[in-house]
């Protein structure tokens, strides 16, 4: 990336943005990235893995000038981008909302259902006090939100009129960049056909020298077993879709839920390593054990990856994340679109981008969708496409509407939206959705 430019952090004592610095240094960014907590202590224990982590990638002195503020205003003055990823309450809040919704019988996962609708009540009004402070201190910024649920957020971020704003997310971008790992090919080759919301989502093509290589990766059992393992049923295959994992809950919620019933839940789990991970760290760059600090800091990620929906894939670890594969995560999909603002040439991928015209025809109106856009000079433009499989258009109709509602309800207040929201929720539904109701907090 060329020329001198700032980036703001926000949410950088979360533990993967040492990763977002990493990324930063592969994709040859050079200026400043400021970092921003509300946790001080936090954020500076990140700011130091993560410069370890710059020099272990051969970043040179000056490159990259990394800044830590617990100043909002300092943080967002004169800034040209900002990546948000914050969680208010903390992973204990995540804990709490599972344990509610499975005390109720209701599927409990951080980002979809009844659970992701509570987190969306938390992050929704504090993300808009930060794109507001962004938008009167920064440099005409983009802000890059991946703070979940991505779908709702970005959308709300758009009712209170903010237009440089883009959801991005790991998992959006699953097809392409498995495709890429697998077939050794470069993903600013390749153009994916994707359609749907965040966390609901199909892709149907991936595009190289135009021709479509999907199709006969999933004819591949070696592909479908690394990247697909959740959806080998025969009659999901015969759609010739990529699906992304996240789809796994909305067909199958009562097996998930059994599932996920029968071991610890991920928010406790991840609660209780994250402090243990934090407790190592400390402690090894006390001693002055600064590289086995970074090895123990590499190390939790990929054991995080490989855990990840471990009950649904019945002892199979799950295929490479995004970070320990070359893709940067959300990280990278950011840079690429700062890469591309300002220069010539184009490459695709897949955002969340807030309700818009020119999208495939069969897609909600009103909701944020997740979609293949054109990167180049200036905003991202979607690729309006074929039109969707209406068995997968009904879904996405549906959890589109949901999620308009309950942006609704948290900038208005308006709770009737939010019983709607809930009822129609198809992993809610009306007989559960009173419960949910008293037995949340939604704030």
């Amino acid at each position: 990336m060329n020329g001198q430019r700032v980036l703001t952090l926000v949410g950088a004592g979360g533990v993967r943005s040492p990763l977002f610095l990493q990324a930063a240094r592969r994709r040859g960014f050079r200026g400043e990235i400021r970092l921003y907590d509300i946790d001080r202590t936090r954020m500076e224990l990140m700011q130091r893995v993560g410069r370890l982590l710059l020099a272990r990638e051969g970043s040179l002195p000056g490159e990259i000038v990394v800044t830590a503020s617990h100043d909002l205003e300092h943080a967002l003055r004169g800034t040209d981008a900002v990546v948000a990823a914050i969680r208010p309450g903390g992973l204990s809040r995540r804990a709490l909302d599972e344990e509610t919704a499975f005390s109720l019988g209701v599927l409990g996962q951080e980002t979809v259902g009844v659970c992701g609708i509570a987190m969306a009540s938390r992050t929704l009004p504090a993300l808009v006090e930060i794109a507001r402070e962004a938008r009167r201190l920064g440099n005409r910024p983009w802000f890059f939100n991946f703070t979940n649920p991505v779908g709702i957020t970005t959308l709300g971020l758009h009712l209170q009129g903010f237009s440089r704003v883009l959801g991005i997310c790991d998992s959006a971008n699953q097809a392409l960049y498995a495709a890429c790992r697998f077939l050794g090919l470069d993903p600013d080759d390749v153009a994916p056909e994707t359609f749907g919301l965040n966390h609901l989502s199909w892709t149907r093509a991936l595009w190289h020298e135009g021709r479509d290589v999907l199709g006969g990766l999933l004819r591949d059992p070696r592909f479908r077993e690394t990247y697909q393992d959740l959806f080998q049923e025969p009659e999901l295959r015969e759609h010739g879709l990529f699906f992304n994992e996240y789809l796994y809950y909305y067909l199958w919620p009562e097996r998930a839920l059994q599932e996920m019933a029968d071991g610890p839940l991920r928010g406790a789990w991840l609660a209780k390593e994250e402090a243990r991970l934090v407790k190592d760290l400390e402690e090894r760059l006390a001693s002055g054990a600064a590289e086995q600090a970074l090895d123990r800091f590499l190390a939790y990620h990929a054991g995080r990856s490989e855990t990840y929906m471990a009950y649904a894939r019945k002892g199979r670890h799950a295929h490479p994340g995004a970070e320990t594969s070359g893709a940067e995560g959300y990280a990278g999909v950011a840079l690429d679109v700062l890469q591309r603002s300002g220069r010539d040439g184009e490459r695709v991928r897949v955002l969340v981008v807030p309700p818009r015209d020119g999208l495939p025809p069969g897609m909600p109106d009103g909701a944020a969708v997740e979609v293949s856009c054109r990167i180049g000079r200036g905003m991202p433009e979607p690729l309006t496409g074929r039109p969707i499989p209406e068995w997968c258009g009904k879904r996405i109709r549906q959890v589109g509407a949901c999620e308009r509602w309950v942006a609704e309800s948290i900038l208005e207040g308006d709770r009737n939206k939010l019983a709607r929201a809930l009822e129609l929720h198809p992993l809610v539904g009306p007989k559960k959705a009173p419960a949910c109701l008293e037995a949340f907090s939604w704030n």
